[in-house]
């Protein structure tokens, strides 16, 4: 869903733009409401794929499945951590500022 058809890095297309969303290059050092970026949209109008908070995803990582992946980047991190496939290995009781989920149906 972030991704589109083509493969695009970021929801808006190839290439960074600072503008478009709540990385380490906004200089915000905090989350924002969902929705301040209206180019952080992917293709099908999913909003805020990438950037502010990373993402839960159900994918588990490791041997023994110790790990939850994360997805996405977010506020803390730069550009390159902040593309819609850009992942992070997560115990699945730790807590940070930076980690969030979405809901879907």
């Amino acid at each position: 869903a972030a991704r589109g058809t083509d493969g695009r890095p970021y929801p808006w297309g190839g290439a960074f733009k600072r503008e478009n969303a709540n990385s380490l290059e906004s200089e915000k050092s905090d989350t924002v409401a969902v929705g301040s970026y209206a180019a952080n949209k992917s293709p099908y109008g999913v909003m805020d794929m990438v950037c502010n908070v990373w993402q839960w995803v159900e994918s588990w990582e490791g041997k023994a499945k110790q790990y939850r992946l994360v997805m996405g980047g977010s506020y803390f991190d730069d550009k390159e951590q902040c593309k819609v496939f850009s992942t992070l290995k997560s115990i699945p009781d730790d807590t940070h500022p930076y980690i969030g989920f979405r809901c879907a149906k």
